[in-house]
């Protein structure tokens, strides 16, 4: 892990990033991936989605969080066959987890009555919101800024937003 100052330049709403870490440029921070797993033990959803797995370090947090919990069901998805694979190899072929190789909006179209939601895609993540099957719980949006979020926020949630080098706003959908 490389602290989070080799890869993100400072700015005013994270000056200090060489206090989180990450895997490379393109991997949540550890810091985040300990957050969903703190939160998916504090909530205890029946049905986590994660929009983007990439290599599988934060799905791999969610699953063991469910396994602790004793219940629910990780889904989640990326559109490169590779991290599909490398995230399931990750998480010891769990039978919590179910990955496929398709879009984070075909994700959220696909699975229902999510309760609690990470997206974090490369894809259009104002679509992936919209298209999410919720009636309520949480939606935990990573690697946005603050104005990039304004999309989002009209959508009516309730949002705190924390700031880490790369963002991260915790939604709650009521």
């Amino acid at each position: 892990m490389r602290p989070e100052s080799v890869l993100i330049t400072p700015t005013e709403l994270c000056p200090e990033p060489h206090l989180w870490s990450a895997r490379d440029a393109e991997a949540s921070e550890v810091e985040v991936g300990d957050f969903m797993f703190g939160l998916v033990r504090l909530v205890k959803p029946k049905v986590v989605l994660e929009t983007g797995c990439y290599q599988g370090d934060t799905t791999l947090a969610l699953v063991r969080a469910v396994e602790s919990n004793g219940f629910g069901s990780v889904y989640s998805c990326d559109t490169d066959n590779t991290r599909v694979r490398d995230s399931y190899i990750q998480c010891l072929h769990s039978k919590r987890l179910n990955i496929w190789a398709c879009t984070g909006v075909q994700l959220c179209e696909r699975v229902s009555d999510v309760d609690l939601a990470f997206i974090d895609s490369n894809g259009d993540r104002l679509e992936e919101c919209k298209s999410l099957q919720m009636k309520k719980g949480f939606v935990v949006v990573h690697d946005m800024n603050w104005k990039s979020l304004a999309p989002i926020r009209e959508l009516g949630w309730n949002e705190i937003f924390f700031p880490t080098p790369r963002g991260i706003s915790l939604f709650k959908v009521n």
